[in-house]
């Protein structure tokens, strides 16, 4: 977290259950978009359901919404864990450990920032623009849902974007 706040006016978001950061967390977020002026190509998405379980998703102009991993997800002193299912070769997997923070005064935000690989990046783009930077490393939560939305989108991502033969 000094990392990020040296650098960028950041709060952590602490969960105070499972359910309160449920939601889609995407790379491709509307701020991001707003800010280019245009759209994405690519993007990932992480799904994370109020039962604890995640799916990982990755999609293109030219690949559909895929399903790269899936496995449970909790929290702990400000930390964000991922816990993939063991059949996931590593190299599909997303980042195992995020920071969620928020920007201050904007109290339902919920970004994630992966420790291993996008901490470092965005302490490398972060000279002119460390909110710009802030948008373009980290998953943006775009949509919240609760249990019962939960299980009907997750239900519906097994069924659609689940591809074995990926």
């Amino acid at each position: 977290m000094e990392r990020l706040r040296a650098k960028v006016r950041v709060e952590s978001v602490l969960a105070s259950s499972p359910s309160s950061l449920a939601g889609r967390y995407t790379s491709a977020s509307s701020e991001l978009g707003k800010t280019w002026g245009g759209g994405f190509t690519s993007g990932k998405d992480l799904y994370l359901f109020a039962d604890g379980t995640f799916l990982y998703c990755e999609w293109a102009d030219i690949e559909p919404l895929t399903i790269y991993d899936k496995g449970t997800w909790f929290t702990s002193k400000g930390r964000l864990t991922l816990a993939s299912e063991p059949a996931t070769p590593s190299s599909l997997r997303p980042e195992a450990e995020y920071l969620v923070v928020r920007r201050p005064k904007r109290a339902g935000e919920a970004i994630l920032v992966g420790l291993r690989d996008r901490l470092p990046d965005f302490e490398a783009e972060a000279k002119d623009d460390p909110v710009f930077a802030l948008l373009l490393v980290g998953l943006v939560r775009e949509k919240s849902f609760g249990a019962t939305e939960s299980r009907r989108l997750k239900n519906r991502l097994m069924a659609e974007a689940r591809r074995p033969d990926h």
